[in-house]
């Protein structure tokens, strides 16, 4: 399991500071590759990483670690 997957473990348990620590090692991590996979986005990267984020924060037991690892899971939402 990755650090992602336990700190989203670490966060559907009830632990409120995983949030922060996914945001951190997450978002470089997203902006990086949605810039490579839309580059005609034009400085609306990290919007659309940190919309996704936000969205993924509110409903954490949406994401299915069986289906895809969570940095996969965000790239795709954050790419639609």
């Amino acid at each position: 399991m990755s650090k992602l997957e336990d700190l989203h473990a670490n966060l559907i348990a009830g632990d409120l500071r995983a949030a922060s620590k996914l945001v951190e090692i997450a978002l470089p991590a997203m902006v990086r590759l949605i810039t490579r996979l839309v580059p005609k986005l034009h400085n609306g990267h990290e919007d659309a990483c940190l919309e996704t984020l936000l969205d993924y924060l509110e409903a954490p037991a949406a994401y299915d670690p069986a289906r895809a690892g969570l940095l996969t899971y965000l790239i795709t939402k954050a790419h639609s």
